[in-house]
């Protein structure tokens, strides 16, 4: 579970990912990913997500 006391932990502090409930149902994994991106925030998230999309299929 997260803990506030952990939450500046990570490289760069403040960028702490917590992994549960893995499970594997039918050959695939399935898990939940908690993320505290306080130094990045939601919009520096957003714009690493778009270019992650962008590089895996190719789009430019």
């Amino acid at each position: 579970f997260p803990q506030p006391k952990y939450a500046f932990w990570g490289k760069p502090s403040g960028m702490v990912v917590y992994t549960g409930r893995l499970k594997k149902k039918n050959g695939k994994i399935g898990f939940i990913l908690l993320v505290n991106n306080v130094v990045k925030g939601a919009a520096g998230g957003s714009i690493q997500n778009a270019e992650a999309f962008v590089s895996k299929y190719g789009l430019v």
